[in-house]
């Protein structure tokens, strides 16, 4: 664990492009929590995100599916176990991957 929770002990990064610009999306955890900081085109710099979860380590990924939906999927390992977190249309759900 982590000295000092606000240093990241782990971090992931997914970025795309689309018709707006480039879309950049960093998961660190602190050893206990990750948390989502984001950067997009036209903005002014990075904001933290809505993704919060329970975690010592991270991993994420992206796609476009053939409908243009940015498809986020990030993984969260916590108390021995990993959740996957999808980004849908109403926020962040609970996805169907499971540790076997």
């Amino acid at each position: 664990m982590s000295d000092n929770p606000n240093f990241p002990t782990g971090t992931a990064v997914i970025s795309w492009m689309d018709s707006s610009g480039l879309h950049i999306r960093v998961y660190s955890t602190d050893g206990y929590n990750v948390i989502e900081r984001c950067n997009d085109t036209g903005t002014d710099g990075w904001v933290t995100g809505s993704f919060s979860a329970p975690g010592s380590n991270v991993s994420a990924t992206v796609w476009i599916d053939g409908g243009g939906n940015v498809n986020i999927r990030v993984y969260c390992t916590a108390s021995d176990a990993t959740t996957e977190w999808v980004n849908g249309s109403s926020g962040w759900v609970k996805g169907d991957y499971t540790t076997t």
